[in-house]
């Protein structure tokens, strides 16, 4: 045996074996009984006694849908809700490494899936549509509907970027107006719910693909079928109590994925008012998603540059942010709001070619009535229904 070899006791613990799972796979495997009973199926590469689709043909295992890997973190996965083939994501809570249970991310997912805020128009935090306790592990699970990064697709026009500044800033304002800080509003914590953009739904690892493993998934603007944004992940948020304590509001410094705020990178131990840090929050994500990649949305950046003040004090409101960009985004022309969304670097002969195409697309969004802005396409189906 050579030196370093390691032998295994079971194929699915052989990096080199097709029955290969990693430990955060099997760890999911192993609950697939628990979450059938509760309803939801996993993909079969988690179900007992799988085994590999490619192995029959004798082919390599590229293109099988049961070759893909879970690689989001341990311990969430997509699953499929039973009743009616609905994709979705589970999150299990299990236990601090204090030992700590984490009720704390739960209480807050739950009360904003509550009424009256879970129907609220203004509430952007992901719905929770299930969740149960497992008490011999001391581990809570809770069910989300599937979601795609807020950027994917790419974003074509200045109308669908505005809709989406203002879903997000919406959405913080409304966690505010109930004492709530995010505390991580970066990025990866913004997601979308496309909705009937993706007409045969995508893949829940492989999103650029058909649910089915086939092929591209076919996708159509923001503007045809527009989406809702989400808030995700209130591991680091923060309640407080104006009347009953604690207030003012202070919280202990924590490294979420947006490290750039001022004042969490220095004088560690002193607590901070995380309100003004959600407002920077936000206005550095359009700061480094919007306005560095793309040339034509200048409009932003005196209310961004207040956003993103180094002194929090001199940073607006989360209300106060989103009046300014609400009077902003009015003063939009409509022409305006359809215009191309323009890539810094984008060379003149691809800049002709690409804007070609789109006055096009526009012509077509006009006489379909399409509004400018994707969210006016909402208001107005809801009052149709």
């Amino acid at each position: 045996m050579d030196a370093g070899s390691e032998v295994y006791t079971k194929p699915e613990d052989d990096p080199a074996s097709p029955y290969f799972l990693t430990s955060a796979e099997k760890w999911w495997r192993d609950r697939q009984p628990m979450l059938e009973a509760r309803g939801y199926m996993l993909r079969s590469r988690y179900r007992p006694g799988w085994t590999p689709s490619w192995l029959k043909f004798g082919i390599y295992r590229s293109g099988f849908e049961d070759s893909v890997r879970k690689v989001l973190g341990v311990y969430a996965i997509d699953a499929t809700r039973i009743s009616d083939g609905a994709p979705v994501y589970i999150k299990s809570l299990p236990p601090l490494r204090r030992g700590e249970e984490r009720t704390h991310e739960l209480n807050i997912s739950l009360f904003f899936s509550s009424e009256p805020r879970y129907s609220d128009p203004r509430n952007h935090c992901v719905p929770i549509i299930d969740w149960w306790r497992i008490d011999k592990e001391r581990t809570s699970f809770i069910v989300m509907p599937l979601l795609r990064a807020f950027d994917s697709p790419a974003f074509v026009t200045v109308g669908e970027a505005v809709d989406f500044f203002g879903q997000i800033m919406e959405g913080i304002v409304f966690m505010h107006k109930y004492h709530v800080a995010h505390r991580d509003c970066c990025d990866e914590n913004i997601m979308m719910d496309p909705g009937n953009m993706y007409p045969k739904s995508f893949h829940p690892v492989k999103m650029n693909k058909n649910k089915d493993f086939h092929g591209e998934a076919p996708y159509t603007s923001r503007t045809d079928c527009p989406p809702r944004y989400y808030l995700i992940d209130f591991g680091l948020s923060d309640c407080f109590d104006p009347v009953n304590g604690p207030w003012p509001p202070l919280s202990l410094k924590a490294r979420g994925r947006d490290r750039s705020a001022p004042e969490l990178n220095f004088a560690r131990d002193d607590p901070y008012d995380p309100f003004p840090t959600d407002v920077y929050y936000i206005g550095n994500l359009i700061k480094t998603s919007f306005l560095k990649r793309y040339r034509n949305l200048g409009f932003m950046n005196t209310l961004v540059e207040k956003m993103t003040a180094d002194d929090p004090l001199r940073r607006p409101t989360s209300s106060e942010a989103l009046s300014e960009f609400k009077a902003l985004s009015r003063s939009l022309a409509s022409t305006r709001l359809r215009a191309r969304l323009v890539r810094r670097g984008e060379s003149p002969i691809t800049c002709v070619w690409r804007t070609g195409r789109h006055l096009l697309r526009c012509a077509r969004w006009i006489c379909s009535g399409r509004p400018a802005l994707p969210s006016r396409h909402n208001l107005q189906t809801e009052r149709a229904i």
